[in-house]
């Protein structure tokens, strides 16, 4: 693994805030939360019906508090403004 590239976030992330490194990470979830919202458990077959469930509850959890996300994009949104 390359020494400049951070466990999270790639290589930019290094010269990131702490603040502006969770606002990627904030807006990363919502995006993939988003994108998940369009699979269907006949999308993975193998898994049973049970377990399917199991991971959509799962996916509810880990997707970011809308008040976490506004203000993650509206920092995110202020950077690229300035």
């Amino acid at each position: 693994m390359n020494s400049e590239v951070s466990a999270v976030g790639g290589a930019r992330a290094n010269a990131q805030s702490p603040e502006v490194a969770a606002a990627i990470d904030t807006v990363a979830q919502a995006v993939l939360y988003d994108a998940a919202q369009k699979v269907e458990w006949g999308d993975y077959p193998e898994i049973g019906e049970n377990d399917w469930q199991d991971v959509i509850d799962r996916l509810d959890e880990l997707a970011p508090h809308p008040d976490g996300y506004l203000e993650a994009y509206d920092l995110l949104e202020k950077r690229a403004e300035s």
